[in-house]
């Protein structure tokens, strides 16, 4: 067996493992298995717009080191999977910061004055 058809095994037998907890001892709703599919997709996009940014930043930081310095530093230092972890990290925390516990967030203002956050 391929080293993808494995991870795809393991992954699609834990899904339908946490499927079955969660409708059958978790008492979660099937039908919101929709929504919280949604909502991941959100927090991956936005893992994706804060990898690229540090990418970014990373890579001028490089460059600016380079023109400073005369060092060569290469921009392979940024090939690293931490920093695809840790962008993904901080779009858990964007989101979790972003949507307060207890709120439903299509009555949250973003913080506008003088509105109300209950709607």
């Amino acid at each position: 067996m391929r080293s993808a058809s494995l991870i795809l095994t393991v992954v699609t037998t834990t899904s339908l493992g946490a499927y079955l907890l969660a409708t059958r001892r978790l008492g979660l709703a099937p039908s919101s298995l929709r929504i919280a599919a949604l909502r991941m997709t959100e927090i991956l996009g936005t893992a994706l717009l804060f990898f690229m940014v540090n990418l970014a930043v990373g890579v001028a930081a490089i460059l600016a080191l380079r023109a400073a310095t005369g060092w060569f530093l290469s921009a392979y230092l940024l090939n690293d999977l931490s920093l695809l972890v840790l962008s993904g990290l901080q779009a858990l925390l964007f989101d979790s910061w972003r949507r307060p516990p207890g709120r439903d967030p299509k009555h949250v203002t973003r913080g506008r004055p003088g509105e109300s956050d209950l709607g």
